[in-house]
């Protein structure tokens, strides 16, 4: 019966036309897209322009911070800084037919290095790895299993293959790389919208057939204008603005359900804490001579600092919060007993 009290939000991680059918639920508190063209399913959907809010896709923080720069990742890899780089990213499962891509890309290109991610698929890695090894490419291409830290390889790379799934796509768009998107198995219904995205943004590829593979990829190795619009179009990370964002709504809601603002007459609201602190206990503040002093004579080790030299403890937790009326009428009436006692 309380089901619906309960308020949800919905995070819509389908960017293209047409979104799965359950994003476009009624109901929701507010719903998040990445961009107009799914604000625009969404209102076809009957739902309310006020609950939809437009905000970058949601894409893992690491994606915008690699952790180690260009010159190291190329020093680990053993790889030329004047040759181009390839990406090829089979998905965190990996798939198959993959193997006929790097085979592909790795016989009309060997002035290329590439670097091929094979995923969780332990077949397709040790099938990969056993064709480069018996044909002496092991200096340019460089296979790996599942790994944690992608963004430095898609950092260092010219171009990005991948899958046209959503995730992928954005954390390519994240480093600022050209896609060249594989529908070789023809795309699924939610990502079926990527054609038109990359013909209105210019971000990218798709090729649809292996044999035209190595035509798409010479025209776009060397053309900087995809880089370049992937830039202008400023894609920063949406993930922490929505978090924050509903933690905001929620922090609203639960002021007014708990009355806990003042409405003037102006309709101006201010939070107010409902609560009155019944026990102070005074303090002293020491001068910044004398806080240097007590530091020093503590060895700089805050566990050696007197409590009474402490105005602001932030070190510990433990009995350093203000006690309720309540607290302190139960402890009139607490039982001290050592063992069995009925308040423990």
């Amino acid at each position: 019966d309380n089901i619906d009290k309960i308020n949800y939000y919905i995070v819509i991680t389908d960017p293209f036309d047409p979104i799965a059918v359950g994003f476009a639920t009624r109901g929701a508190k507010k719903y998040y897209c990445a961009n107009e063209t799914v604000e625009k399913i969404l209102l076809k959907a009957g739902i309310e322009k006020k609950r939809i809010k437009i905000q970058n896709y949601p894409v893992d923080p690491k994606y915008y911070d690699t952790t180690k720069t260009r010159e190291h990742i190329l020093e680990e890899l053993k790889f030329n800084s004047e040759k181009k780089i390839i990406l090829i990213n089979s998905g965190s499962q990996g798939i198959y037919y993959y193997f006929e891509i790097l085979k592909k890309i790795v016989n009309d290109f060997p002035n290329f290095q590439i670097i091929f991610l094979c995923g969780k698929n332990s077949t397709l890695y040790k099938q990969s790895r056993k064709y480069i090894e018996k044909h002496n490419y092991i200096n340019r291409v460089k296979v790996f299993s599942f790994i944690e830290e992608v963004q430095n390889y898609i950092y260092i790379s010219d171009l990005v293959i991948t899958k046209p799934g959503a995730n992928s796509f954005y954390e390519t768009l994240a480093l600022e790389k050209p896609i060249l998107i594989d529908a070789l198995n023809g795309l699924l219904f939610q990502e079926s919208g990527v054609v038109e995205y990359i013909k209105k943004y210019h971000v990218g590829e798709i090729f649809t057939d292996i044999n035209d593979l190595s035509t798409v990829l010479c025209t776009m190795i060397d053309n900087k204008e995809y880089s370049q619009t992937i830039k202008k179009m400023n894609l920063s990370n949406g993930s922490l603005k929505i978090v924050k964002d509903i933690i905001n709504e929620r922090s609203k809601w639960y002021r007014e359900e708990k009355n806990m603002t003042i409405r003037f007459y102006s309709e101006e609201s201010v939070p107010v804490e409902m609560h009155w602190a019944r026990i102070v206990q005074k303090l002293q503040l020491l001068t910044i001579e004398e806080r240097l002093e007590k530091i020093q004579e503590a060895g700089n080790n805050t566990f050696l600092l007197y409590n009474k030299d402490i105005y602001l403890d932030m070190l510990t937790d433990s009995g350093v919060n203000a006690m309720s009326d309540e607290m302190q009428a139960a402890m009139f009436v607490a039982d001290d007993s050592y063992a069995g006692s009925s308040t423990y």
